[in-house]
């Protein structure tokens, strides 16, 4: 679940930053996205924190923050928005895959609660996926 919070923070870094670069003839409507997407990344990531406290697993908050941090400053901040959205595109394919990862060693609940962050990313990839079209 380690892997899971730290790729929906990094998801939030690189929306956030992608919200704040967004330009051009699509700005209002990639702004907005772009910032509806970011409070859904912390709030993915929030939920998982607070699982994994209720689980009684040890994991180190800042490190998380700082693997978040770097994968996002790996990918680096001068794109359009359109490199952007496939950027997200792609962290959400891979958060759909850590979850199927996941899912045979959790428990019922949750595997109920990433079955539920695995629903809300592929709606996000359509929406992103309309958003390239």
């Amino acid at each position: 679940m380690i892997t899971l919070a730290t790729q929906f923070r990094a998801a939030q870094f690189y929306a956030h930053n992608a919200h704040n670069q967004a330009s051009g003839a699509t700005f209002f409507s990639d702004h907005e996205f772009l910032g509806e997407l970011y409070g859904k990344y912390e709030e993915a990531y929030d939920g998982l924190i607070e699982r994994m406290i209720g689980l009684g697993m040890e994991f180190d908050l800042p490190e998380i923050t700082c693997e978040a941090s770097s994968d996002v400053e790996a990918a680096g901040y001068d794109h359009t928005t359109t490199e952007c959205f496939r950027g997200l595109l792609e962290r959400e394919k891979k958060i759909c895959e850590e979850v199927r990862n996941l899912m045979p060693s959790a428990s019922v609940g949750t595997q109920n609660f990433i079955a539920q962050l695995a629903d809300d990313s592929e709606v996000r990839q359509y929406k992103i996926g309309q958003r390239l079209k």
